[in-house]
């Protein structure tokens, strides 16, 4: 992308290129002022420095623009990162987040076949979340809202293993069922508004429904499709080598 100017106000400038990425850059920049430096922020669109009490209404106007277009550009640019075309998405996915999908695979599985009650904790960067979901997204599953929110800090996505006791029909074998959800961590839509306590943070958001209870071997099946896809030695270089787990034990079961 490039971007022509010249003289304008007695002032010239040079034509240079764009780098996309810096959006995201403007973007991140802009919400953590928001949170943690809000009164220098809101200053810099006052032309007394912020010694003229609360900001201007026009003022306070071209900072949500601002903040607005920053956003729109975001929205844009970010999921491009991961992938244009579903072929693509599929394929970086693989190549970033296959060794995860793996684990966690490895994990309903244990789960199902030891009967026993955990919890299994990744811990990974917010693009390994993203590609991960993509993965999820190309799997072939139906998910009840394939629009991915804005990922944030603590964002977080689950795979739920649920166990039900006597079957329908007298039947007593047990039925196992899957579920995924994912949580936008602490995200604001409306970030320069947002009431913040003396931590100036934001609360993390409740996890949303991806999927409704599916059948586990139907889940297994459809996550297992990238299995194949094994990468080259070069290429999982790109992946994460040092993805780590902890397993908690716990001590209930929820029923469906």
């Amino acid at each position: 992308m490039s971007l022509g100017f010249s003289e304008n106000a007695g002032r010239s400038y040079l034509k240079e290129k764009f780098d996309p990425s810096r959006v995201s850059e403007l973007y991140d920049t802009l919400k953590y002022c928001a949170l943690h430096h809000r009164t220098f922020l809101f200053a810099i669109f006052d032309e007394s420095g912020g010694s003229g009490g609360e900001l201007g209404a026009s003022k306070n106007r071209t900072l949500h623009e601002l903040y607005g277009r920053a956003k729109a550009l975001f929205d844009l640019v970010a999921p491009q990162e991961y992938g244009i075309e579903p072929a693509e998405k599929e394929e970086i996915g693989v190549l970033t987040s296959l060794p995860l999908l793996r684990n966690v695979v490895h994990d309903l599985e244990e789960a199902r076949n030891t009967g026993e009650c955990s919890l299994t904790l990744y811990f990974t960067k917010e693009s390994h979340i993203h590609t991960l979901v993509n993965l999820v997204l190309q799997s072939g599953l139906p998910i009840a809202n394939p629009r991915i929110p804005e990922l944030d800090y603590a964002s977080h996505i689950t795979f739920e293993l649920y166990e039900r006791m006597g079957g329908r029909g007298g039947r007593t074998d047990k039925e196992y069922s899957i579920r995924l959800a994912l949580s936008e961590g602490a995200h604001s839509s409306n970030v320069l508004d947002s009431a913040l306590d003396a931590r100036h943070s934001l609360n993390v958001k409740q996890r949303r429904k991806l999927t409704q209870h599916l059948p586990y071997n139907l889940v297994i099946e459809k996550l297992s499709k990238h299995f194949h896809r094994v990468p080259n030695d070069e290429e999982l270089l790109l992946a994460d080598p040092n993805a780590e787990s902890i397993v908690v034990p716990l001590v209930g079961v929820a029923e469906v």
